[in-house]
């Protein structure tokens, strides 16, 4: 797998044997298309980080700094030795719920939760993200699952926009409580 834009494009980012389900290129390359500017000076976080594409993806883009939670960090922590990140970004290694938590009073331009599909765990996500206050008034979440998946939406968040790649499903979702 390879990063599709920005300052590293082309350099290869490992990706875990087996137990991960990496984002592929075409959906990654979408999603920064429609992110376009907003990635520029964005505190990130990566939920369900696997091999830490999506937001080694967003600093290459210039994000400011990323969060990546994942509860087997060693494929993410060799690619962010390999990119030479570790200054711009936090590693918390385990559970995404007891992670999200941990970040309770932290606010995020850009999300990312790419969960295992069928699972459940998206709604959960969403749910800790809303409880903790951690998306920005204007900032957005960007969720990948399976396309049939549904999960619940706290008043707070509201879809705005919705995707299709094969049986990947993206939703943009957006803060319509004013907040932080």
């Amino acid at each position: 797998m390879k990063i599709i834009g920005g300052k590293n494009k082309g350099k290869t980012i490992k990706v875990a044997k087996q137990g991960v389900r990496p984002t592929k290129a075409m959906v990654r390359e979408a999603i920064f298309n429609i992110l376009q500017d907003k990635v520029i000076k964005a505190a990130v976080l990566d939920v369900f980080a696997g091999s830490g594409a999506l937001g080694i993806e967003a600093l290459c883009r210039d994000a400011e700094s990323a969060c990546f939670i994942e509860n087997q960090p060693r494929v993410l922590q060799e690619n962010l030795e390999r990119f030479a990140l570790r200054d711009r970004v936090r590693v918390i290694d385990g559970d995404f719920r007891r992670g999200l938590k941990k970040l309770k009073g932290r606010h995020f331009d850009l999300i990312f939760i790419d969960p295992p599909y069928k699972r459940g765990y998206l709604t959960q996500s969403i749910r800790l993200i809303e409880q903790h206050d951690l998306l920005k008034s204007d900032g957005l979440i960007i969720a990948e699952h399976h396309f049939k998946d549904h999960f619940a939406l706290p008043e707070k968040f509201r879809v705005l926009k919705e995707k299709r790649y094969g049986e990947t499903g993206i939703t943009f979702l957006t803060n319509i409580s004013g907040g932080n």
